[in-house]
């Protein structure tokens, strides 16, 4: 192999590997780095010091390839023409300037001027796709304060990642004192804060809840699982709970109701308000017996026309049957928003 073969053997494979090193930066790593356009700076580079132009391309295109097979291959599909836009916007300016530079001649100032303009749009479009440094920097600091006062700094950042289709900014978190408990703290455009570490604790108690209440009313009433859909909701207090701690009946729960008896008869339903509230009272009193506070308990039933429906909201203790008898309601549903 001559010398001029070997340059430009050399040459390819440095084209490639580089792009490949630059788009995983820019793919793979999850902080500030990924909001620099380095794949418009890197062809740019890579044209000053005679690195063949297909190289490139064909290096964002092979990890673009590899990242869809082993990721998300819907985001690759939106990011690898992005990727490609780049390339050649770095490589017609570095080509301009090249122009400019070796003729000096008036008209070539239009083609670096028509360069800038597209390396002005590149650079947009890879924000819009990635973030930008500022705003990166604004989001990290808003997540660490958020820490810092909600949690005395016993959380840290592992990562911070820009999410393209909402324009937030997801920050990536764990516990300094269990690394296994980690979540997912979002920092909106406007400033906002959304606590996905602490919503993740609370879902997970709220769905621990909903399980001993479901295999409790089982056990100690004639209703089967099926005939009931239940759902709990819990506010927990911050900065007291890990995701690995279980719930105690030590906060409140909320607690909604539909009672869907296959037993009944299809076009019936209960007979009146009485006979509903005698098998929601069944409920109640295992509810009460477990001895857990709660914020609210609702109990429900839709008539079979679907405009109506029994309703029990239980903000206090209940003494018996008659309490029930007292409060419920049949409320029926607005023409409008049938």
């Amino acid at each position: 192999m001559d010398n001029i073969a070997l340059q430009n053997y050399v040459k390819a494979e440095v084209g490639i590997i580089i792009t490949v090193i630059i788009v995983s930066i820019t793919m793979l790593i999850n902080n500030i780095w990924a909001t620099i356009p380095l794949i418009m700076i890197g062809s740019f580079s890579m044209y000053w010091i005679g690195v063949r132009v297909w190289t490139i391309y064909i290096g964002a295109i092979i990890m673009h390839s590899i990242l869809g097979v082993a990721g998300d291959s819907g985001l690759i599909i939106v990011v690898l023409p992005v990727t490609l836009i780049e390339i050649s916007v770095g490589l017609f300016l570095a080509y301009s300037i090249k122009k400019v530079l070796n003729r000096k001649a008036i008209k070539q100032i239009v083609f670096v001027i028509f360069g800038l303009i597209l390396a002005y749009g590149g650079i947009y479009m890879h924000f819009d796709i990635f973030g930008n440094p500022v705003k990166y920097l604004k989001a990290q600091d808003g997540i660490e304060t958020y820490i810092r006062n909600t949690y005395e700094g016993k959380l840290e950042i592992e990562s911070i990642r820009y999410g393209w289709k909402m324009n937030n900014y997801h920050g990536q978190v764990r516990s300094k004192d269990d690394f296994r408990n980690t979540g997912k703290i979002t920092y909106y455009r406007f400033g906002d804060i959304y606590d996905g570490y602490h919503y993740k604790i609370e879902e997970k108690q709220a769905q621990e809840a909903r399980q001993m209440l479901l295999s409790m009313i089982k056990q100690k009433t004639d209703f089967q699982l099926i005939d009931i859909n239940l759902s709990t909701s819990i506010k927990l207090p911050y900065n007291k709970y890990t995701a690995r701690d279980i719930y105690l009946g030590e906060e409140p729960i909320f607690v909604n109701i539909n009672l869907e008896p296959r037993k009944l008869p299809e076009q019936q339903g209960y007979e009146n308000k009485e006979a509903f509230c005698e098998e929601a009272y069944k409920i109640v009193k295992v509810l009460e017996e477990t001895g857990w506070p709660y914020t609210e308990i609702r109990i429900g039933f839709y008539f079979n026309d679907g405009d109506s429906f029994y309703s029990i909201v239980i903000s206090r203790g209940i003494e018996d049957l008659n309490d029930l008898l007292e409060i419920v309601q049949i409320i029926t549903i607005p023409s409008f928003i049938r």
